[in-house]
């Protein structure tokens, strides 16, 4: 379902086919900068639905984009690789629903950012423990940290922006490599390399929500006939790009592991199969695990 007050929708300039009167109106009143959905129902003088924004995106004519990590450190200053007009403009948005300006907006994003990178790693070292007690520790609920006996290295993107928070939340020796914003990872781990991939299942059309389902994968977008079909088919193409991007790290299959979550939404009352299921594949290499055989 696209409808969250921190999204924000953008043409992709694709000529519009095949479009109802209702379409039209929304697509009318999306233009090539970010638009809130406040923002569209002021223009379209109505409220999108989802089925609206769901069929538009299926047809590839909008584009739902949200506030990252990234866009913080560009309003921080921090990240300067590509164009700041866009994070300014979503900062600006999305500030309206917190206390703070763009500049307090961003530094509440990187925080949080930092937080949540601190509660995956320990959440990965910790197997078995309640992830609920990780996450108040990370949080400071309680005047104690955690302490690790082994080195954090840092990989993809700009990380040394996270590196300080990070040091008072975990005591560890972390390091981010000289080149670590080109790394050719996901995330590294104690040696270990970490592919996440997420892929949705969608119906075609929500007026036959039983026959053709579209699966949408960083691969794009495929349609297939039936739901069962769609669920074989996000799986293996979820377990074919963890292997391709273990391959290229040079992780064999023997030392790599793979797991899957599976998570279906419906509106109420629904008498289908799923409205949306979102697949979550995670592939965790071994690269210096040594085969003994």
């Amino acid at each position: 379902m696209n409808i969250q007050p921190a999204r924000m929708y953008v043409r992709t300039g694709f000529d519009p086919i095949e479009l109802d009167e209702f379409e039209t109106k929304v697509l009318e009143a999306i233009g090539n900068e970010p638009l809130t959905l406040e923002e569209i129902a002021s223009s379209s003088y109505r409220y999108p639905s989802s089925v609206i924004l769901d069929s538009l995106i299926s047809k590839r004519l909008i584009q739902p984009i949200g506030f990252t990590p990234t866009d913080a450190l560009h309003i921080l200053g921090e990240y300067t690789r590509w164009n700041v007009q866009g994070s300014l403009i979503g900062a600006s948005q999305l500030s309206r629903f917190t206390k703070n300006d763009e500049l307090g907006f961003a530094l509440a994003v990187k925080e949080k950012m930092a937080h949540s990178i601190a509660f995956d790693l320990m959440a990965f070292l910790l197997k078995g423990v309640e992830r609920k007690g990780i996450e108040q520790i990370v949080n400071g609920y309680f005047p104690a940290r955690f302490k690790l006996d082994m080195p954090v290295v840092m990989i993809g993107g700009p990380v040394a922006s996270f590196k300080e928070k990070l040091s008072k939340i975990i005591d560890a020796d972390i390091h981010v490599p000289e080149h670590a914003a080109v790394g050719n990872a996901a995330g590294a781990l104690f040696g270990k390399g970490i592919k996440r991939v997420e892929i949705f299942i969608r119906p075609f059309s929500v007026s036959e929500p039983d026959r053709n389902y579209l699966v949408f994968s960083p691969l794009g977008r495929h349609k297939l006939e039936t739901y069962n079909e769609a669920l074989n088919y996000a799986k293996a193409i979820g377990i074919r790009i963890a292997n391709e991007y273990m391959d290229d790290c040079g992780v064999s299959k023997h030392n790599m592991e793979i797991e899957f979550s599976q998570q279906s939404f419906s509106p109420e009352d629904w008498k289908h199969a799923p409205f949306e299921t979102r697949i979550v594949v995670v592939a965790i290499g071994y690269p210096k695990k040594q085969n003994n055989g």
